[in-house]
């Protein structure tokens, strides 16, 4: 099922919902209206281009803590994927999609100056900050565990590791930096949470504005 929103005079987002799994037909509704909340409250804040927003049950995508996951590749689309089967998604719909539609879109604005080609892994850091700042500007929820999954002693210390695995350098490990075994899990966006957290209270600026931000600015 496919539904069109108007952004702006000459752009538009348009919301394809993968109904025709049974399971997703029968939320198609609140799948729908969430996504329009969050694409109405993020409109407000960011520029955003023509996209495409794909919703769909595809489990192994999606993080166990919430039943849902995304992927924004480029400033015109924008993946969200869902577990149908997972309670904690189940009972909690509307604001888990409301969020993930949030957090994507901003990876899809900031995506329009710094594309997700290769990114470095200081680049990944600070996209994932940005973006869970921004969700949390826009929803007023709290810190969701990835990104606060962290002590300071342990994101100085990691720090000091990404540096030494140039971490300006494209094409960095975002999935071993945020799910591998060589650092604890979740470390990527603890890191980028904690630089945007302290760029934002020193500077006096929000996720939204800093969202075309170069990464290098935040260290």
């Amino acid at each position: 099922m496919c539904y069109t929103f108007n952004i702006m005079k000459s752009n538009f987002i348009k919301i394809y919902i993968a109904d025709s799994d049974p399971s997703v037909a029968q939320i198609s509704d609140i799948l729908r209206s969430s996504t329009q909340s969050a694409i109405n409250k993020v409109k407000k804040v960011l520029s955003l281009q023509i996209c495409d927003v794909v919703i769909c049950n595809n489990p192994g995508n999606t993080i166990p803590e919430t039943g849902v996951g995304g992927f924004s590749p480029n400033p015109n689309l924008v993946f969200i994927y869902l577990d149908t089967k997972s309670e904690v998604f189940l009972s909690n719909i509307a604001p888990t999609i409301t969020r993930a539609i949030t957090h994507e879109l901003h990876h899809a604005a900031r995506s329009i100056m710094y594309p997700w080609e290769n990114p470095s892994i200081l680049e990944s850091f600070i996209a994932e900050g940005l973006a869970d700042n921004f969700d949390i500007e826009i929803n007023e929820g709290k810190p969701y565990p990835w990104s606060v999954a962290l002590s300071e002693e342990e994101i100085l210390s990691l720090i000091k590791k990404a540096k030494k695995e140039d971490w300006e350098k494209p094409g960095g490990n975002y999935w071993s930096w945020n799910f591998g075994k060589d650092v604890p899990k979740w470390s990527g966006y603890s890191i980028g949470f904690k630089l945007v957290c302290d760029y934002m209270n020193k500077n006096g600026k929000t996720a939204a504005e800093l969202v075309h931000t170069s990464a290098n600015k935040f260290i």
